[in-house]
């Protein structure tokens, strides 16, 4: 045979991605900072494995570092909110025996399970009458907290809770 009558053969690579959501990806990270990095990171990997045409290189961008926090803080109100939040997705009412009934939750435009309630009509920003619901024993509201007291440059305790509960 000469060369030329040899066929072309290509190959094809095949990745399958999976994200488990009984993997708490927070229990294995001591710094909220790195952990989000490393999310933004999967995330602009999965973003070009679609994306045929264009791709995003360079630094990692402030949008995706907030991508990859609402991924984190889905991922955490999923573990301990599941039934609540399907209900919510659903256009249902929550249970009566729900813990969070009290709150009037809804589920935000990014997914999100926040407070609802009567201040909505407020000048305040998004995040001050909608607090973002999340459970005190997950290792996420940990990192939460850590980061907020190293932003804040170690201030008490008064504070530090006033300014998670501006957003949390």
């Amino acid at each position: 045979m000469l060369e030329s009558e040899i066929p072309e053969r290509r190959s094809q690579i095949t990745i399958s991605l999976k994200v488990s959501t009984d993997l708490n990806l927070a229990m294995l990270y001591n710094q909220l900072e790195r952990l989000q990095r490393i999310i933004a990171c999967c995330l602009r990997f999965k973003y070009n494995c679609r994306a045929k045409n264009e791709s995003m290189c360079g630094p990692i961008t402030a949008g995706e570092l907030q991508g990859a926090l609402n991924v984190l803080l889905k991922q955490a109100q999923k573990r301990y909110f599941l039934e609540e939040m399907n209900l919510l997705a659903r256009g249902q009412h929550i249970r009566t025996s729900s813990k969070l009934r009290s709150l009037t939750p809804f589920i935000d435009a990014a997914g999100i399970l926040r407070v609802g309630g009567r201040l909505q009509h407020t000048h305040a920003s998004f995040d001050e009458p909608h607090p973002i619901i999340l459970n005190a024993d997950d290792p996420l509201t940990r990192l939460l907290v850590d980061y907020e007291h190293r932003r804040l440059m170690h201030a008490g305790p008064q504070h530090l809770l006033a300014s998670l509960q501006r957003r949390y």
